[in-house]
């Protein structure tokens, strides 16, 4: 199986992630310089109080384009699901447990998306393999006595 392949995909779909981001940014201050701008306002402790602050940074902003932002949250969204299941499919190919990858996490993942990845990557595998993955092992502990 091609790990390779895999990392590539979870790089560029990174990257675009990023560049998701930024263009959010972009459209609720204008301008990166913007947003730099009302953090050090925001973070800045003058005489004049919050209530000068809060108005000064609301000068900054550009509310119209919030439809604009919340489809490209979406969007982010949607690849913030994709990397997970890449990120999956690179641990399974790896050998890693599921457990130390997702240790605290509460929804399952999609078995026949990581599939879908793993064949893409080249390898086989089958869904009852990521379903023993996934399920977590209870192998009872062994008592440790002190002597």
């Amino acid at each position: 199986m091609n790990t390779e392949s895999i990392r590539t995909e979870i790089k560029k779909l990174s990257v675009e992630s990023h560049d998701i981001l930024l263009r959010i940014i972009t459209l609720k201050w204008g301008s990166l310089e913007n947003s730099r701008r009302a953090g050090e306002i925001k973070a800045s402790r003058t005489p004049e109080g919050a209530p000068a602050r809060r108005a000064e940074v609301k000068k900054l902003r550009h509310p119209e384009t919030g439809a604009e932002r919340a489809a490209l949250w979406a969007q982010k969204r949607e690849l913030k699901d994709q990397i997970r299941h890449h990120l999956l499919a690179y641990a399974f190919a790896r050998g890693r447990s599921y457990a130390s990858q997702e240790a605290k996490c509460t929804s399952a993942p999609s078995l026949s998306w990581i599939e879908t990845i793993l064949t893409a990557a080249g390898g086989s595998v089958s869904v009852d393999a990521l379903k023993a993955w996934v399920t977590p092992t209870t192998e009872p502990v062994a008592a440790e006595v002190a002597a």
